[in-house]
């Protein structure tokens, strides 16, 4: 399965000398203007407001572009960002004020709090929503329905696995913290929310069709790569799992407030921050509501939200960076580009992935022989601490852009070798097979990739497809 878009060799073009000092000096903040700059033009953002904050001060903070493209107006300090899904954050820490507040526990079953639930979710637990693990449908296919026909189709819907078995990423989670929380708060999830801003007036859950001031607007592309109005709606039962407004500043102080343990609690960010224990191999990770990645060894937690905005922290190294945007022309990995921007500020931090891809890549177009593994398994015991699973799985698939096929598959297969757990890897070959139109081939890597994998929606997906 694919999982990066083919901006690689662009951003190692455009990674410059790396620093590891906490305030810039003006010729390295021009260095960062010059990559974010760079970043923006390559996938056609109208506008951005970015901060990176190091030990609690804001060392880099900067306005671009546009937040509306049909009246000119500019991105400034007053521009206000739709977080997407990347409001989950928020909802993450209300529950821990919850816990301390002693009204809620992460293993509490959701109908201590809900007495409508199926029978099959009856024993899921609040851990299992925050960490996506609950194995239940998911909602956000609705087209707008009211909550009561929204709540009735999803109920009808068959579970995808026993909670905590692994993990599926799932809006309908989130529906029920917001309804936890509303229960046991009152009926006003929103105010119970934005009681994290300290009544900043212009942080506000809104949906696409209210009126917002200095709301930015939102674009997508159409089919001819064109920017064109994108009017993504949240509806007011569905947020927490999305509906968050806010300015950069206002990101800035909340991102304070929870350094400085404000918030919650040092023990109970540590908890909110503990990778969820799933019972098997899980293709990627969620702490009790955080998203948690790995870069050289330094683990960050946050989100993003639509494509559109980040949030990444790093508490080993007192650092964070706030990445907010209202659109593109190409989609795109918005962590490539807040890792890279990072590599600035600290070197630890500089994501050599690209750098090694690229070497790869080099590998394995001028040779496909046993040679050429060599070269690669000796690459990979000197940078061990990258995911060589998503190298490769990069490589793969330039290759598959470029219509190499052979090198693609050689590629994957070497992946599956390397790899024999993950789901991606053989649903990544599965692909390439399809391609090159070994279609048995296909759908035996295919139902492979299921088989490790049972919520794999693409591998059910053509495996219907394939003739």
């Amino acid at each position: 399965m694919k999982v990066f878009t083919g901006l690689f060799f662009s951003y190692l073009l455009s990674v410059s000398t790396m620093y590891s000092q906490a305030y810039l000096t003006n010729a390295e903040i021009k260095q960062i203007d010059i990559f974010i700059q760079q970043s923006i033009d390559n996938i056609g953002i109208p506008g951005a407001a970015i901060a990176i904050i190091k030990n609690k001060e804001v060392v880099y903070k900067n306005y671009l572009g546009l937040s509306n493209l049909e009246y000119k107006i500019p991105v400034t300090s007053q521009s206000l960002f739709r977080l997407h899904s990347l409001s989950k954050v928020f909802v993450s820490v209300g529950i821990f004020q919850l816990i301390e507040e002693h009204k809620i526990s992460l293993d509490d079953p959701i109908s201590k709090y809900l007495n409508d639930l199926p029978e099959q979710w009856q024993q899921i637990k609040v851990a299992n929503l925050l960490s996506h693990s609950s194995g239940l449908p998911d909602m956000r296919e609705e087209k707008d329905p009211s909550e009561e026909e929204a709540m009735k189709t999803v109920y009808g819907a068959e579970i995808q696995f026993p909670a905590g078995q692994t993990v599926s990423y799932n809006q309908t989670n989130f529906w029920l913290l917001n309804r936890i929380i509303r229960k046991i708060s009152g009926p006003d999830f929103q105010d119970y929310i934005l009681k994290q801003f300290e009544g900043e007036e212009h942080v506000s859950f809104s949906s696409v069709f209210d009126i917002v001031p200095n709301r930015v607007t939102e674009y997508g592309p159409n089919q001819n790569g064109e920017l064109i109005n994108s009017h993504f709606v949240v509806v007011p039962y569905l947020y927490g799992a999305g509906g968050l407004t806010l300015s950069l500043d206002d990101f800035i102080r909340w991102d304070k407030r929870l350094k400085e343990n404000s918030l919650i609690k040092v023990d109970s960010k540590i908890k909110m921050l503990t990778e969820f224990d799933y019972e098997t191999d899980a293709a990627y990770a969620f702490t009790y509501g955080w998203f948690t990645q790995s870069l050289n060894n330094v683990k960050s937690y946050g989100f993003n939200g639509g494509g559109l905005v980040n949030y990444k922290l790093f508490p080993g190294k007192d650092l964070s960076i706030i990445w907010l945007t209202n659109g593109y022309k190409t989609p795109h990995n918005i962590d490539d580009i807040c890792n890279g921007i990072l590599g600035f500020i600290d070197s630890d931090l500089e994501d050599k992935s690209p750098k090694v891809s690229k070497l790869i890549y080099d590998i394995f177009s001028n040779s496909l022989s046993n040679e050429a593994i060599k070269k690669y398994r000796n690459i990979k015991s000197k940078y061990a601490f990258i995911n060589f699973e998503n190298v490769l799985n990069m490589v793969g698939y330039s290759f598959l852009e470029q219509k190499e096929i052979d090198k693609a598959i050689l590629v994957f297969e070497l992946n599956t070798e390397e790899y024999p757990e993950s789901a991606n890897t053989y649903d990544s070959l599965a692909e390439a097979f399809y391609h090159n139109k070994q279609y048995e081939l296909s759908k035996k890597y295919y139902k492979k990739s299921l088989e490790l994998n049972p919520v794999n929606e693409n591998a059910k997906h053509m495996l219907s497809k394939i003739p």
